[in-house]
């Protein structure tokens, strides 16, 4: 908790909760969707912390709650900006983005797939209430995060950790592959 608080004063982060968002802009990632959320809780007790640069970008000049980091490849200030991290947010196309939030422990927020709202394969490493949430819309975000008590909190981050060590590790995803890989060739 001292060093959470130590890392919130050194980045200017006040708030009770706050929130990461870290990949690139791309298309398929809806970034007006996480523009449209950080508007309707703008008045809320929550900060937002904005890893990542790409054509979709959007403007977070307007607001105070912010704090854009751009493009971060030094490994120890994304570490500090994680581990300030409650939440990882990022709407749709999530991908890798999953595993690095989950690897922190920090439980990851997204949308569920639809025609609009496009998802990777990682999006199914999401337990929905158990290490993350899968939600309807934008409003269903803002209510689970200014609903969420610290004793669920605490233990969606255990079942981050949890689950990266039981299913994310890089020694079962290769055995998963090769077993995947047997499988075919026994089956020819």
């Amino acid at each position: 908790k001292n060093q959470k608080q130590f890392l919130k004063n050194k980045y200017k982060i006040n708030s009770p909760i706050v929130i990461i968002y870290c990949a690139r802009f791309i298309k398929n990632r809806n970034s007006d969707l996480l523009l449209d959320t950080i508007e309707i809780m703008k008045n809320d007790q929550v900060e937002w912390i904005i890893i990542g640069d790409g054509n979709y970008k959007p403007n977070f000049n307007q607001y105070g709650n912010v704090h854009d980091f751009g493009a971060i490849y030094d490994f120890n200030i994304k570490t500090e900006l994680f581990n300030i991290a409650d939440f990882c947010y990022q709407p749709a196309w999530t991908g890798l983005s999953i595993n690095e939030a989950l690897a922190y422990n920090v439980p990851f927020i997204t949308l569920k797939k639809s025609k609009k709202i496009y998802q990777c394969v990682e999006y199914s490493y999401l337990i929905d209430g158990y290490n993350g949430y899968i939600l309807s819309n934008i409003y269903e975000v803002r209510n689970t995060i200014k609903n969420i008590n610290n004793d669920k909190l605490k233990m969606l981050k255990n079942n981050c950790y949890i689950y990266v060590n039981k299913n994310l590790k890089l020694e079962h995803m290769v055995s998963k592959f090769v077993y995947g890989v047997e499988s075919i060739f026994k089956s020819i």
